[in-house]
């Protein structure tokens, strides 16, 4: 379903250029809510002076659908139009006519759910194709004349027939639309007409003058009209004065195209004949030789209605979807009350006639949750009576840590996703090592000539004596905000890494003809190597950088690392 705006005859006042306020600034209506609740509401797919199209999804069946929003204030006193037809889509139940699916009525918006069509407009279709040939142009033609000619035989005359109010489905069959302007006599069809509407390029001739006119009759010359469109790729009767435009409908003459055949120049003449007696019937339309041409049947009008007929698997579903006994469903149903249940029968039944797999349906009445902003997205928050609040490390390892002094509480973690809290499970299974503290290893300072590359090893091939770190940890409160970003939980596999790192650096004594002359290094190595139990972290920066003045080394300072620089043949000083 869409609308576009176009000229028309009748009614174009300031008003039309007006629309009105979208969904999102209505919701003080109660009954929006209801909307929402049933529909996901997506992008527009058109607007014009009184309506606009939005593509939605239908919650319980998961199938799209389209919303033809209206507003009163805006229509005015045209609004006996939107009832009426409401009223004409309700009694239509044929494939080439869109179906209303549900009527959501407010106080100041009329909201119509409509069958979505997955193509474009017939309009927007001739203009790309540029060329079509005679077998595509007459399969858009019996579609049209399928609809228009069971329209007519309900009683209404749809006097608005132009390629912008049809639409083409997933399999390129046309859907007649927009029956705002549709006519319903009390008397029939052959009563005659006096209200001048509909667009000008497309308007009968004797409707363009003012004189009363049949309805039927005004259908079959705007069909005569995108006939020629379909076929010739332009209009019939164009001129941008309108007054040339009226001439030219009312004297009927236009040129057809010598490439095409004689039974299609043969309906054209036929079809747009200013002489209302000589102008051919919908049911000569429908036998005529071009429409069957190939072996065609005739075209038929009378299609199988379902809406008299009720799918008892759908019935069954549906009662289990909303929680009913079959028999009240089938009742519920056959009230044809363009409710909720309509709307999902309809379009279970669509879907099943077009030989597609039912979907499953959802839980009905779901009310739309408001979207979760990224920093509140898959987490919850943490009940506050908790004493320990618990915090993520970067590791991923979570710890404890006591309250705040004073009293107050620290905001409360986001709580880890299934994934990750599994590897934590995994990694908290394994046990820590004890706490102790050997004696530190005495190593010998190293002369500038002993300094060798990590890779190389001494004669004897013995291996480097290994030094243990003290495993006293730091308790939380002693260490700095950056120690405590960067915390991960050590397990043995990680120590055993940081060890045979450390050892890498570790020189040994190296041959005795090298040369005494300092080395220039490329890579981090350590003049000496003690340990400390100590837990203030200033005070383990303060004595390691008077350690480093004592052997004559600058250092530098940024946070808590110490950079040092080689200086009179000593060795580097790495950062702590």
């Amino acid at each position: 379903m869409s609308s576009k705006s176009d000229p028309s005859i009748e009614n174009a006042t300031d008003d039309s250029e007006r629309l009105f306020v979208d969904e999102e600034d209505t919701k003080h209506e109660p009954i929006l809510s209801e909307l929402q609740a049933h529909f996901d509401l997506g992008e527009t797919l058109g607007q014009g002076g009184f309506a606009k199209v939005k593509l939605a999804r239908h919650r319980l069946t998961n199938l799209s659908v389209a919303i033809k929003c209206m507003d009163k204030i805006v229509i005015g006193p045209e609004l006996k139009r939107i009832y009426k037809e409401i009223e004409a889509l309700k009694s239509f139940d044929h494939p080439n006519v869109c179906r209303l699916l549900q009527v959501i009525e407010t106080n100041t918006r009329i909201y119509l759910v409509l069958e979505y069509c997955a193509g474009s407009e017939l309009f927007d279709y001739i203009v790309k194709s540029q060329d079509l040939t005679e077998c595509q142009a007459r399969k858009f033609f019996r579609d049209m004349l399928s609809g228009v000619a069971y329209i007519h035989q309900k009683g209404y005359a749809h006097r608005d027939i132009k390629p912008e109010n049809m639409l083409l489905d997933e399999n390129n069959r046309v859907k007649l639309i927009d029956f705002g302007l549709c006519a319903n006599p009390a008397g029939g069809l052959n009563e005659q007409l006096a209200t001048c509407c509909g667009s000008y390029a497309y308007a009968a001739p004797e409707l363009l003058r003012g004189v009363q006119y049949y309805g039927p009759k005004a259908d079959i010359w705007s069909m005569g009209v995108v006939l020629f469109t379909l076929l010739c790729g332009e209009l019939p009767f164009e001129d941008k004065n309108i007054q040339n435009l009226h001439n030219k409908i009312q004297k009927g003459r236009f040129f057809v195209s010598k490439s095409l055949t004689a039974d299609a120049s043969n309906i054209l003449h036929r079809m747009l004949d200013v002489n209302v007696n000589r102008r051919i019937t919908i049911d000569e339309l429908c036998s005529h030789p071009w429409v069957v041409a190939g072996g065609l049947k005739p075209v038929m009008w009378k299609m199988p209605c379902f809406l008299d007929n009720l799918d008892s698997e759908i019935v069954t579903m549906m009662s289990k979807a909303f929680n009913m006994e079959e028999s009240k469903m089938a009742l519920e149903l056959k009230k044809w009350k363009y409710d909720e249940k309509t709307s999902t029968y309809v379009l279970l039944r669509m879907r099943k006639d077009k030989g597609k797999a039912l979907p499953r349906l959802r839980c009905p009445m779901i009310k739309p949750k408001a979207p979760l902003r990224p920093e509140n997205q898959e987490f919850k928050k943490r009940s506050e009576e908790s004493a320990t609040p618990t915090r993520i490390t970067r590791a991923g390892s979570l710890r404890n840590r006591s309250p705040r002094p004073g009293g107050v509480k620290r905001q409360a973690a986001p709580e880890v996703p299934e994934r990750i809290s599994k590897r934590l499970k995994m990694a908290n299974e394994v046990k820590t090592p004890a706490r102790r503290n050997p004696p530190p290893v005495p190593i010998t300072p190293q002369a500038p000539n002993s300094i060798r590359s990590p890779l190389t090893t001494p004669k004897n091939n013995q291996a480097t004596p290994k030094t243990q770190r003290n495993e006293c940890p730091t308790p939380n409160s002693m260490k700095t905000p950056v120690q405590q970003k960067i915390e991960v939980k050590e397990t043995p596999s990680t120590r055993k890494r940081v060890m045979n790192a450390i050892n890498s650096i570790f020189r040994t004594p190296g041959p005795k003809n090298q040369k005494d002359t300092p080395k220039v290094l490329d890579e981090k190595a350590m003049n000496n190597v003690s340990t400390t139990a100590c837990d203030d972290p200033d005070r383990v920066l303060r004595e390691l950088r008077l350690a480093l003045r004592k052997q004559n080394i600058l250092c530098q300072q940024k946070g808590i690392v110490q950079k040092a620089n080689l200086f009179a043949g000593r060795g580097l000083i790495g950062g702590a």
